[in-house]
C-alpha cells in the first residue's frame, strides 16, 4: 500500500512558515523600516507630530495703523513708525518704534521647488520629478505642498502601506522636519483672508518669530515675517498680524496729473 506524504509534519509546517515569513520580509521589510524611522524622528522632533488648525483668533487689531507700499502690494501695519527700512530688490525689513520687526519678501522673487529646478538639483519639470515621489496632489500647487507637509505625521507612516506610499508619506515627513519644524513652533495655523489661503507658523504667544505664507488663485506666494528684538519682552499679538494680512492688496496705482497742474 502506498502512503502519501504528510503535509502535517512538523519539518514541512517549520518550512511553510519560513517560506511565509520571508515572503512577509520581502514584501514589507521597506515599510517596516520607514514605520521604525518615523518613530524615530518623533522622539527627536515632537513638532513633527503637529497638524494645522483653524486660527483661534480672525480678528484683526484696530490700532492707529499705517500703510506700506512694496514691490507693487500695499498692506497696514498697526504701530508707530518705522523707525527704520532696510530694502532691497529681495525683500524690505521694517522695524518699528517699540522694536516690533516685519520682513516682507517681494512675491515676484520667491522661488519655490516646484518651479525652481536649481532648488534641489536641475530637472526639466521639477512638478513631474517631485510628483513621482510625493504623489501628484501633493504638487498641484505650491499651497498643496506646503500643506502636504505639515499634514503628514510619524503617526500616519505605517508598516501595512504599499512600499511606494510608505516612501511617499516618509519623504514628506523629512520634509516637514528639514523645513517646516526647524524653529519649532509650538502650533500651525490656516486661514483664509480675501483671496488668499494662508498658513502661519508660530503661536505669538509662545514663538518668536512668526511667519505667514499666504497663497493668491495664481500660487504666488506672499511671505511675511514677524517678530519683536531680542530680550525686549515684548511680543506681536495675533491681531496684529492679522491686520497686516488682512490688509494686504495690490497697491493703488499712481494717479496721473490732471492737465495743467503743472507749475513752471
Amino acid at each position: 500500500m502506498t502512503t502519501r506524504p504528510k503535509f502535517g509534519t512538523p519539518s514541512n509546517v517549520f518550512w511553510i512558515l519560513i517560506t511565509f515569513a520571508a515572503v512577509l520580509v520581502w514584501a514589507f521589510w521597506f515599510q517596516t523600516w520607514a514605520w521604525h524611522e518615523a518613530r524615530r524622528m518623533e522622539k527627536l522632533d515632537r513638532c513633527l507630530a503637529l497638524i494645522p488648525r483653524p486660527l483661534p483668533d480672525e480678528s484683526a487689531s484696530q490700532a492707529p495703523a499705517i500703510k506700506q507700499a512694496y514691490f507693487g502690494y500695499e498692506f497696514e501695519t498697526p504701530w508707530p513708525g518705522p523707525e527704520t527700512t532696510k530694502q532691497n530688490s529681495a525683500l524690505v525689513d521694517l522695524i518699528f518704534h517699540g522694536d516690533y520687526g516685519v520682513l516682507f519678501w517681494n512675491p515676484a522673487e520667491r522661488h519655490n521647488l516646484l518651479e525652481n529646478p536649481s532648488a534641489v538639483a536641475p530637472h526639466p519639470n521639477m512638478k513631474d520629478a517631485m510628483g513621482a515621489i510625493l504623489g501628484g496632489d501633493a504638487v498641484q500647487s505650491n499651497y498643496d505642498l506646503l500643506k502636504s507637509q505639515l499634514n503628514m505625521t510619524p503617526a500616519k507612516v505605517l508598516p501595512a502601506l504599499s512600499r511606494r506610499e510608505a516612501n511617499r508619506r516618509l519623504a514628506l515627513l523629512r520634509m516637514k522636519g528639514a523645513l517646516e519644524c526647524s524653529r519649532k513652533p509650538a502650533g500651525f495655523y490656516f486661514f483664509q483672508s480675501e483671496n488668499l489661503k494662508c498658513i502661519q507658523t508660530g503661536d505669538p504667544a509662545l514663538d518668536s518669530p512668526i511667519e505667514v505664507r499666504c497663497f493668491d488663485p495664481g500660487d504666488h506666494e506672499f511671505n511675511f515675517l514677524f517678530s519683536t528684538r531680542k530680550d525686549s519682552g515684548l511680543r506681536i499679538s495675533q491681531l496684529e498680524i492679522n491686520r497686516v494680512i488682512q490688509t494686504l492688496r495690490p497697491a493703488a496705482a499712481p494717479q496721473p496729473a490732471a492737465p495743467g497742474s503743472a507749475k513752471n
